[in-house]
């Protein structure tokens, strides 16, 4: 089974190739991004348009609820 860490690690990888290669495939001069992080367990972000913060918002309840699951049966 592969250990957390190195699977933190390889997503992280993969969000960075992704991330250089849609800047190389892309023709689009308008950028849009957002954050999100959390506070203990609670998520909070920001971000420049509101489908995007949504669309954060959604991933980090997500993150938050795997994260509930994975202390409780581990």
């Amino acid at each position: 089974m592969v250990n957390l860490v190195q699977l933190g690690i390889i997503l992280i990888c993969i969000g960075f190739l992704l991330l250089f290669l849609s800047a190389f495939l892309t023709n689009k001069s308008t950028v849009r991004g957002g954050f999100v992080g959390f506070i203990g367990p609670f998520p909070f972000g920001f971000a420049s348009d509101k489908k995007i913060l949504y669309i954060l918002f959604a991933i980090g309840i997500i993150i938050f609820i795997l994260s509930i699951l994975l202390r409780k049966f581990l």
